[in-house]
């Protein structure tokens, strides 16, 4: 069996009200049958579950540790061990070790978060709602060039869910996967502060502003070409 690690979760005034079970990335998340989860983004791959909470998960948000899951190499491990040990006067750390660790990566699997756990003495449930909580990092690779678009409120009004939807309709992918041949990932952002430029759309950092439905092949193609593949 993985290792389970059991995290306290909300309780209600008056007990804990009807719940139902929800996965995400190996997380079961026990949640109010009234929560509202189509109000929230979900990453592909998530599923929904409506089974009858045990007693047990009422109380818990419970992580499994897959068995079969890789394990890192000894030169991974000492170069995850040498990012933390770079960063240990700093009073709050955890995000600065993990952005080097999702630039030097490429991805925050559980078990790099194991490592940083037993490195800065945090817990893996700690360290796991920052790597989920924060766009920037991912739990599974990213493709070599990251496009991101927009869905705060002001892109979403002139059409960022189109755009969005056209990136996902030309290159065979939904929104967090990654294409086959590892050249793009898309993602559906929160807002990131272009508003003025909306709907925005960014490339590994780069903005582009007040995006048409109609560019988005060109864009494509564009960096297709960057990298000598075909259109």
């Amino acid at each position: 069996m993985g290792r389970l690690l059991l995290i306290p979760g909300p309780r209600h005034a008056h007990g804990f009200p009807p719940t139902r079970t929800y996965c995400r990335h190996r997380v079961l998340v026990q949640m109010p049958l009234w929560y509202n989860w189509a109000t929230i983004p979900r990453r592909v791959g998530e599923r929904r579950f409506g089974v009858a909470a045990s007693h047990q998960d009422r109380t818990s948000v419970v992580l499994e540790r897959s068995r079969h899951m890789a394990r890192l190499s000894g030169a991974s491990v000492a170069r995850i061990e040498e990012i933390c040990d770079a960063y240990q006067g700093e009073k709050t750390p955890l995000v600065m070790i993990l952005s080097d660790i999702q630039r030097e990566f490429g991805y925050v699997p559980l078990e790099v978060q194991e490592v940083v756990s037993r490195k800065t003495g945090l817990s893996v449930a700690e360290i796991y709602g920052v790597v989920t909580f924060y766009s920037f990092f991912s739990l599974t690779p990213k493709g070599k060039h990251v496009i991101g678009c927009c869905l705060g409120t002001a892109c979403y009004v002139k059409g960022a869910q189109r755009i969005i939807d056209r990136f996902c309709n030309d290159l065979g992918i939904e929104p967090g996967g990654t294409t086959d041949d590892g050249m793009f990932t898309i993602d559906a952002l929160r807002c990131i502060g272009a508003c003025a430029a909306a709907p925005a759309v960014t490339i590994d950092g780069k903005v582009y502003a007040r995006v048409d439905i109609s560019q988005v092949p060109g864009i494509i193609s564009a960096y297709r070409q960057m990298e000598g593949g075909a259109e």
